[in-house]
């Protein structure tokens, strides 16, 4: 009697979970081609490179610095290097400084792109949610899943690509 009700159970679990229907979508191949992801890339890559150059400017300014050092240094005596020696640890020491304040912009800048990043990307992340529980919903589907990373075994179930491509006026 135990075994037929486990029988029953498991073929009703069976026909319950064959009811709910699912769908896939490749999120990443979607987002790829919104027109508003592709300016946001380029918005974001532009001042990137813009913030880049002005690390490499100030990079380049400490550099020639160290290197006129050096030079200076090089044609010093050993008396001379003896006598200065206070006031080039000192200068050697502000070349230090400036490394280091250099590398806290450079962390600053990192992390002020990446809060700019953020803030770019999160419309185009709410849109396409959006457009993908718009699209779910009228076609009747419970569970959407991403088959970009590789969670997929099987892609038998609706591909909701075309659909939500056509909800987001992508051609």
């Amino acid at each position: 009697m135990k075994k037929i009700a486990l029988i029953c159970l498991i073929a009703i679990a069976g026909i319950s979970v064959n009811a709910q229907k699912t769908a896939h979508i490749n999120l990443q191949e979607i987002v790829s081609i919104m027109p508003e992801k592709i300016a946001a890339d380029e918005k974001l890559k532009t001042e990137a490179n813009a913030k880049g150059e002005e690390i490499k400017k100030m990079q380049d300014a400490i550099q020639a610095k160290v290197d006129a050092f050096e030079k200076k240094v090089s044609k010093l005596t050993d008396a001379e290097k003896k006598t200065q020696g206070p006031a080039l640890q000192k200068e050697y020491q502000s070349f230090q400084e400036e490394a280091k304040r250099l590398d806290d912009n450079r962390a600053a800048i990192s992390k002020e792109l990446q809060k700019k990043s953020d803030e770019t990307y999160a419309p185009i992340e709410k849109k396409l949610r959006e457009a993908i529980e718009k699209v779910s919903v009228a076609k009747g589907y419970d569970y959407i899943i991403d088959s970009s990373i590789g969670v997929l075994l099987v892609a038998k179930g609706y591909n909701l690509f075309d659909d939500v491509k056509k909800e987001l006026g992508i051609k």
